[in-house]
């Protein structure tokens, strides 16, 4: 299974290896879900790429209204 990451590093650029090749600030890639580890917790560092420099992506699924309103109604 896959995971889409984004490359949120102020370094910009990453070289990483373990991918075989140079990750674009500010790109979204597919990457092996054991290579993306987990995300760092309060008590807990992370592991893989998203201990590091990388976020997970998550998409709105399409067509799904934003649960926040674009306009507030007047009340009366």
């Amino acid at each position: 299974m896959t995971v889409r990451l984004k490359n949120v590093s102020p370094l910009g650029d990453l070289d990483v290896p373990v991918l075989g090749r140079v990750v674009k600030f500010g790109e979204e890639f597919d990457c092996p879900e054991a290579i993306a580890g987990r995300e760092p917790g309060e008590d807990d560092p992370g592991a893989g790429l998203l201990a590091g420099y990388f976020e997970r992506v998550t998409s709105k699924p399409a067509g799904k209204p934003s649960a926040t309103p674009a306009t507030t109604p007047a009340e009366d």
